[in-house]
């Protein structure tokens, strides 16, 4: 069996092709990130994605040193967000009762092949630390998030 040049350069351009993109597949931890920050009874996440393209995220607060969010129910949130590539989402929550919460996140990206998370989930490895935070008592609540 006879290879032209043409053939082999076309096999081999295939190959480079796949080598490079399963290399470019893999996410590395630090790609995503995300920060929080409260002012009164309002609290403020920003998720930061630099993995080079768009991700989704679903973000929440759940008491203060709760490890496995998969195993709790939110105080608050569990609110979804899409992030650009090399962007930022900012995902506001008012009203959150008083007390001191971590803001816990998971992110995937399109094709659900590469993930980001605060915890370990089964289908996703712990990247990062959630953020903690305490909101202030300047509100008076009643049946978890009633606030007046």
């Amino acid at each position: 069996m006879k290879f032209s040049l043409r053939t082999f350069a076309a096999i081999a351009g295939l190959l480079l092709f796949f080598l490079s993109a399963s290399a470019t597949a893999s996410a590395a931890p630090t790609d995503v990130s995300g920060t929080a920050s409260v002012s009164g009874n309002t609290v403020t996440s920003v998720i930061s994605n630099n993995s080079g393209g768009q991700i989704t995220c679903g973000i929440a607060g759940f008491p203060a040193g709760t490890v496995d969010p998969n195993m709790s129910r939110p105080t608050f949130g569990l609110t979804y967000t899409d992030v650009p590539a090399s962007g930022t989402a900012p995902v506001v929550f008012e009203n959150v009762p008083n007390g001191t919460y971590d803001i816990h996140w998971k992110c995937v990206n399109v094709g659900f092949t590469e993930g980001w998370a605060t915890f370990n989930a089964q289908d996703t490895t712990k990247t990062a630390e959630p953020a903690t935070v305490t909101v202030p008592n300047n509100q008076i609540c009643i049946f978890g998030s009633a606030c007046i």
